[in-house]
C-alpha cells in the first residue's frame, strides 16, 4: 500500500507491504505457491521503500516469470490549492521487486538499489541510449541484477494521481501536471506506456495512438534518431484536459480505454508478452 506522511514540515511517502508469509524461503517455485499463515499474530508489516514525496494513488503488482514480484507506484498529491502551486517538484514513478515475495521481509530498497530509466531511448533495431548499456537485450539483462527501476517526472509539476495499469507487460498509467495559472483549473495529461521490465519503451510500440503511424509519428516534435537514423520508440503521449483516469485495458482486441474530461479515447495498444484467456483450474463436487 502507498502512503503519505507529513515528516519536518515536509510531505513524503512509502510504500508498506503486510506479509502473511510463513518461513523465509528462498527457493520459491510455482509448484511450492504461497505458504501463509492464518495467525495475525505471525504476518509482519514492514516498509518497502520511503520516497521524497507522497503517494496518494493505489499501487499495482504483478508476478513474473522468474517469481519476482513487481510493485508499481507513482508520486505526487492534488488535494488543494497548494497542491495546485506545488511546482518545481519532480515526482517519480516506480516499479519495485519486492523481495518479501521470496521470504526476506525485513529488507528496504533504497533509490540506489534501482535502475535510473529516465532517459533511457530505445530503438527499433534494439539500440539502446541514454544508459550504461547499448543494446534491449542488455538492458533486460542489467535489469536482472537491479531490484527495480524508476523515472523521474519534469520539474512542471507533473504527478501520479490514478492507480497504473498492466497486462501482457505493458505497464500503463496517466499522469497530470496542473495548469501554471492559479485559477485555472485545466491541466494536462500524459499517457505512459513501459515495458514493466525497464521502465522504458519496447523494441516495438507499445502504444498507438489515433492518427498516428507506429513509431509515434504525427508531425510534432519527435525525439532525433540515432545513427541509424531511425528515432526512438515513443512511451509517452499527450492527452486532453482535465484530470484523466486510470487506464481501463480490454484483452481481446488489444484496446486501452481512456477518460479525460469531457472526452473519451479508444487506442490500440501492442502486447508485449503473449497472452490469452482460458480455464486455469476447475474442480467437482
Amino acid at each position: 500500500a502507498g502512503a503519505s506522511l507529513f515528516s519536518e514540515g515536509e510531505w513524503r511517502g512509502a510504500v508498506y507491504r503486510l506479509s502473511t508469509r510463513r518461513g523465509t524461503d528462498t527457493t520459491l517455485s510455482d509448484q511450492e505457491g504461497w505458504h501463509y499463515s492464518t495467525n495475525p499474530d505471525n504476518w509482519t508489516f514492514s516498509q518497502v521503500i520511503t520516497t521524497l514525496q507522497p503517494i496518494t494513488a493505489t499501487p499495482n503488482a504483478s508476478l513474473d516469470e522468474n517469481y519476482n514480484l513487481w510493485v508499481y507506484c507513482g508520486t505526487g498529491r492534488y488535494y488543494g490549492f497548494l497542491d495546485h502551486n506545488n511546482r518545481g517538484i519532480q515526482n517519480r514513478f516506480f516499479g519495485l521487486k519486492d523481495p518479501c515475495y521470496r521470504g526476506n521481509c525485513d529488507d528496504e530498497l533504497s533509490i540506489n538499489d534501482l535502475h535510473d530509466s529516465s532517459g533511457v531511448l530505445v530503438y527499433p533495431d534494439g539500440a539502446v541510449e541514454g544508459t550504461t548499456v547499448a543494446s534491449w537485450h542488455d538492458l533486460l539483462d542489467e535489469m536482472e541484477q537491479r531490484q527495480g527501476w524508476y523515472i523521474t517526472f519534469s520539474a512542471e509539476g507533473e504527478r501520479v494521481l490514478n492507480k497504473p495499469n498492466l497486462l501482457t507487460g505493458i505497464l500503463t498509467f496517466t499522469t497530470y501536471t496542473p495548469n501554471p495559472k492559479p485559477c485555472s483549473v485545466e491541466g494536462t495529461n500524459t499517457l505512459y506506456t513501459l515495458h514493466y521490465k525497464t521502465g522504458t519503451a519496447g523494441v516495438r510500440p507499445l502504444f498507438i495512438p489515433s492518427g498516428e503511424d507506429v513509431y509515434g509519428e504525427s508531425g510534432g516534435g519527435s525525439p532525433p534518431g540515432n545513427g541509424n537514423g531511425e528515432k526512438p520508440v515513443e512511451k509517452a503521449t499527450p492527452l486532453e484536459g482535465g484530470i484523466a483516469s486510470s487506464p481501463v485495458m480490454h484483452i481481446g482486441e488489444n484496446r486501452v480505454i481512456l477518460t479525460s474530461g469531457d472526452s473519451t479515447m479508444v487506442t490500440t495498444r501492442k502486447p508485449a508478452l503473449q497472452m490469452r484467456s482460458g480455464m486455469e483450474s476447475w474442480r467437482e463436487e
